[in-house]
């Protein structure tokens, strides 16, 4: 059993007494193994006595509990809330699936989505029996928090119907500075580690600023290295899209207080137009993706697909999948449910796929 790498060298709970040679991980997991079943502290050193002659104090199963959870081996998994998934598939039944978790935390919300991710891998396997499958995402702590789910969970145990290899396409420029700003390290570097892994990952990377004249938009993807990123997520060639968004007002927004928060970004015009937030790092209206004329928005994004084609991506020969990932904000906890809202009721479809937290989503049935 593996500890985490700050848990290493802690002292084991002493125990007045091991027969049967019981090691200390053993008797760590027992203990956790009958707290889940709902045994309580004093009936959890009973029982220990009763089944291995272990004496007990009813203190000690807590700070073995207690252990348990700072070294990972007891952790709390977020259940799927089934009676608001319903709702959603009865009331937006052109989403092929949704999946509503019982959460306050977009953690747990990455971590639906990466088994989500998965499934929608095995079944595009099954369907095209392709070899290699292409992913799409933009930046943001929510879907590195998916790509860290999805390599615990492929690298966890063996799963059937994965293609060989996995092509990760970044969408957005200035990842790399993003990431290394969430201290969150590639989760790539897992696979490349790791021997015998049960598929293949590359990356392709968009390497360009983060924010860029407007004006220099088409002269840039006419770049040798991001002319090849772009003609590779053509509509058509992804196979998934991962996407997050944030509302305009959430003052944590990266998307507002990064791009369009500062003297060379005209934030007042994205407010005169309606933008209620983003998703791929373009700013969204209630009427759709709103147009960045370069002559009023002086500075702008790179992202190689653009919001105005995620429909004509959807509908293509190749359908490809939109993963929409929605939590609270990981700074503030601001529920999504207004850009939620739009995104659903916008006048073509954007996405196929939904994972989001239960208070988001019960926002769109209440008053």
């Amino acid at each position: 059993m593996k500890r985490t790498r700050e848990n290493q060298g802690k002292t084991p709970v002493p125990i007045s007494k091991q027969p049967h040679g019981l090691a200390h991980e053993e008797l760590v997991i027992e203990v956790c193994r009958l707290f889940c079943l709902g045994r309580s502290p004093s009936d959890i050193a009973m029982e220990m006595n009763s089944q291995y002659g272990l004496t007990m104090t009813r203190e000690q199963p807590y700070k073995l509990l207690q252990y348990a959870a700072s070294s990972g081996l007891l952790r709390v998994v977020a259940p799927r809330e089934d009676y608001l998934s319903k709702k959603f598939d009865q009331k937006f039944r052109w989403l092929s699936e949704t999946v509503v978790v019982h959460t306050l935390r977009v953690e747990d919300v990455a971590e639906k989505a990466a088994e989500m991710l998965v499934r929608l891998l095995q079944e595009r396997h099954r369907q095209k029996l392709s070899k290699t499958m292409h992913i799409g995402f933009p930046g943001g702590y929510a879907m590195w928090k998916v790509l860290e789910k999805f390599a615990e969970l492929l690298l966890k145990e063996p799963m059937e119907s994965l293609p060989e290899e996995v092509v990760f396409h970044h969408l957005v420029s200035g990842l790399d500075s993003e990431l290394h700003q969430l201290n969150v390290g590639p989760f790539f570097l897992q696979f490349q580690s790791e021997e015998g892994t049960q598929i293949r990952i590359r990356v392709r990377r968009c390497t360009a600023p983060s924010v860029i004249e407007s004006e220099l938009i088409e002269r840039i993807l006419k770049q040798p290295l991001i002319e090849e990123a772009y003609n590779e997520v053509k509509v058509g060639k992804l196979d998934i899209i991962l996407t997050s968004g944030s509302d305009f007002e959430d003052d944590d927004s990266i998307f507002r207080e990064g791009y369009f928060n500062k003297d060379y970004l005209n934030r007042k015009e994205l407010i005169n137009a309606g933008c209620v937030g983003d998703m791929l790092w373009y700013p969204l209206s209630v009427n759709g993706p709103i147009k960045l004329d370069p002559h009023i928005y002086e500075y702008r994004t790179l992202a190689l697909v653009d919001l105005h084609d995620l429909p004509s991506h959807i509908q293509s020969e190749n359908h490809t999948h939109v993963l929409l990932v929605l939590g609270p904000c990981g700074g503030c906890g601001k529920l999504k449910t207004r850009i939620l809202d739009t995104i659903l009721n916008l006048p073509k479809q954007y996405i196929t796929h939904l994972v989001v937290d239960s208070r988001t989503a019960r926002g769109l049935f209440e008053p």
